[in-house]
């Protein structure tokens, strides 16, 4: 089985191809520093094995901020440039002590078919996540019980390492950017969870909704290489009413899929105390009835708190700073034009008691008015709260794992990409009761024409 698949442009150094395996490569190989390798090059492939016996070694490369070095491996020749040319791109495919790189394939958008590298099939419900960053909502739905994942695709190494540490037995990691990942590496699945591309969509990004990013096509040629029949699309609303949403529809309707349903969620509504507007769709190809979930209805006093979720060690945890004299003073007292940006609008200091708190970005290490910090219970002092919280807040699975060589603000940053599990584990319920639904009714009418059959057959016997 594939571990990963990197896809990526070779560079040049001095006339001759330079080709660097990075170090979530090699990690993905069960590659360490010092191991003996043999470096070959074949008639279209360069191939790097773990050999006892080897001629080369396996470097070791060390960052601020590492805990502990990490594997690399570069290397330039004559005999390696005649098989991959320089700026070129090429897959890197990963197996558990074999690296092989080759000249990548051109894609087909309107391939349909099954892949060719995935191991058997999957009793539970297939997912494959397209973008996946580090594969929280894939944490979500596997931590239901009724979901597998398979795969995921991401071009951030932070996000494609995160995603092979937790689901790197079930799956494959696809490090690569969408536009270029070939569909044989992708693998059969039932449902396609897509995290669309936000920032030109977000009231905080570079501009607001009319723009069109030309990748729907890249969405749906996934989708189809996936061969799933159900499509979960998240992200914020703005999104849903963009040119981009509705040229990934046609391309949904294009593919087959016939019912499509939508809606906004806000994660507060769901018992979280981050509030998080996002906008949702599900797409089937199957003429399947579904319903979205149903918010509880949750009294205040019934709440969460902040104190409840971080627990009872948060004055040893984090670095309080005092208020007075730091840039959260002049966060606290900026008025702007409306309120939608003062700090009384957005809770940007929330307390222990507080049981409502701003969403949680992925510029939340950079101190913002529209994100929550931690008000020390003297007014004083407030601190950052740290990533073990904000996963907490958004209900991510303890069993869900992030690198140990990621330094704080990576992860805060795959974090605040996420979304609120709440959310997807009530989603992902939803469609996974209207497909066993309709599977049942398959199976129920097959046992019946079955009898029936077997019960004409036995009157005319006698």
């Amino acid at each position: 089985m594939i571990a990963l698949v990197r896809n990526v442009m070779t560079t040049e150094s001095n006339g001759l191809t330079r080709l660097y395996f990075e170090c979530g490569v090699l990690e993905a190989g069960g590659f360490s520093p010092g191991d003996k390798v043999e470096f070959r090059v074949e008639q279209h492939a360069v191939v790097l094995l773990k050999r006892q016996d080897g001629d080369s070694v396996i470097s070791k490369r060390q960052r601020a901020g590492w805990k502990e070095p990490r594997p690399y491996f570069d290397r330039k020749n004559q005999e390696l440039t005649r098989v991959l040319h320089a700026r070129k791109r090429i897959d890197i495919i990963v197996h558990e002590g074999r690296i092989e790189a080759r000249l990548a394939q051109s894609i087909s958008l309107w391939e349909i078919g099954p892949d060719s590298f995935q191991g058997a099939e999957l009793k539970r419900l297939r997912c494959f996540s397209i973008p996946s960053g580090a594969g929280i909502a894939n944490a979500a739905l596997q931590d239901t019980g009724l979901y597998e994942c398979v795969g995921g695709v991401d071009f951030w190494n932070a996000a494609a390492d995160t995603f092979r540490l937790n689901f790197g037995k079930s799956g494959v990691t696809l490090w690569s950017d969408i536009r270029h990942i070939h569909s044989e590496f992708v693998p059969q699945a039932d449902v396609a969870w897509l995290s669309c591309e936000c920032d030109e969509f977000s009231s905080l990004g570079r501009s607001y909704g009319g723009s069109i990013s030309n990748l729907a096509p890249h969405y749906v040629r996934l989708v189809n290489a996936s061969s799933a029949r159900t499509v979960i699309i998240e992200q914020v609303p703005q999104f849903y009413s963009s040119r981009s949403y509705r040229q990934l529809l046609s391309l949904l309707q294009a593919s087959g899929f016939r019912r499509f349903y939508e809606t906004m969620i806000d994660a507060h509504e769901f018992g979280s105390i981050p509030s998080r507007v996002r906008g949702y769709a599900v797409a089937f190809k199957d003429d399947i009835d579904f319903e979205w979930p149903t918010a509880p209805n949750i009294p205040v006093r019934f709440r969460s708190t902040i104190g409840q979720v971080i627990g009872r060690d948060w004055e040893v945890r984090g670095n309080f700073q005092p208020i007075e004299g730091t840039y959260m003073s002049q966060i606290l007292a900026k008025d702007g034009n409306t309120n939608n940006f003062t700090a009384k609008h957005n809770h940007t200091l929330v307390s222990l008691e507080s049981n409502r708190m701003s969403a949680i970005l992925e510029s939340y290490s950079r101190t913002n008015v529209t994100s929550s910090y931690f008000l020390h219970p003297d007014g004083n002092r407030w601190r950052k709260f740290i990533w073990q919280e904000l996963a907490r807040f958004l209900h991510i699975p303890s069993w869900f794992q992030f690198p140990k060589w990621m330094s704080e603000n990576q992860i805060t940053q795959l974090i605040g990409q996420s979304v609120d599990c709440n959310v997807v584990k009530a989603i992902g319920g939803e469609v996974a009761v209207s497909l066993m639904k309709l599977e049942l009714g398959k199976k129920f009418q097959s046992a019946e024409s079955y009898l029936q059959e077997k019960k004409g057959q036995l009157s005319f016997l006698f």
